[in-house]
């Protein structure tokens, strides 16, 4: 048991020091532009993807309609958000 309260205090208080280090660590303003870099190109690149890629296949297609483009679209759109909630997640 007391072992056991030991591994506890320790995974406590390395816990905090890694927030207490967090908490002191200031971003610089390149940072802060890598980070929102990131986010945006997580987030335009799916977008555009799928949309190319919906036009392609539209273009295949018998007749011509924007059925695919649109699909891919928002595919891309529903890709993209999850890459941002994946990446704000994991850096956080």
């Amino acid at each position: 048991m007391t072992d056991d309260l030991k591994e506890l205090k320790r995974q406590v208080g390395r816990r905090v020091q890694r927030l207490q280090k967090k908490a002191n660590r200031e971003g610089s303003w390149l940072q802060e532009t890598r980070y929102l870099g990131t986010l945006g190109v997580l987030l335009a690149l799916p977008i555009v993807g799928g949309a190319y890629l919906g036009l392609y296949l539209d273009k295949k297609a018998t007749h011509y309609s924007f059925v695919f483009t649109s699909a891919g679209l928002i595919l891309g759109v529903v890709v993209g958000l999850v890459n941002v909630a994946l990446f704000v997640r994991r850096v956080s």
